[in-house]
This record gives structure tokens, sequence and C-alpha cells, in this order.
């Protein structure tokens, strides 16, 4: 199965359970600041150049 279809099934699957009336639903989502992933870019860079790498790096939103 495609790597995106596993959670857009995933998410299905759960969407379509029973909830209590009383449960509280709650989807926790964690964010890169800026400043990680401009880290986290650059250490990549660095790494692969070690290796003798050329690659370059894109940092995205969620939602690509």
């Amino acid at each position: 199965m495609h790597k995106r279809l596993i959670p857009l099934a995933l998410t299905a699957a759960c969407a379509s359970a029973p909830v209590a009336a009383d449960e509280v639903l709650v989807v926790s989502v964690k964010r890169l600041s800026m400043d990680t992933a401009v880290e986290l870019a650059q250490a990549t860079i660095a790494a692969c150049r070690t290796k003798g790498i050329q690659i370059g790096v894109t940092v995205v939103d969620r939602d690509g």
C-alpha cells in the first residue's frame, strides 16, 4: 500500500468507530520551528557532503 494511503486508511477506520457521547477526541499535531527545520536541513546537507553525496533539501509544511 502506498505510504500516504496508510494514514488515510487508518483515519477512515477511526472515523467510523463508535464514540461515546462523553468521550473527547483530540488530535495532537507536532510542529517544527523554522530554526529547527533549518538546522535539520543543514545537518542533512553536511552529513551527505562528508560522504560525497550531492543533494538538495526542501522543507515543506505538513500539506507537502
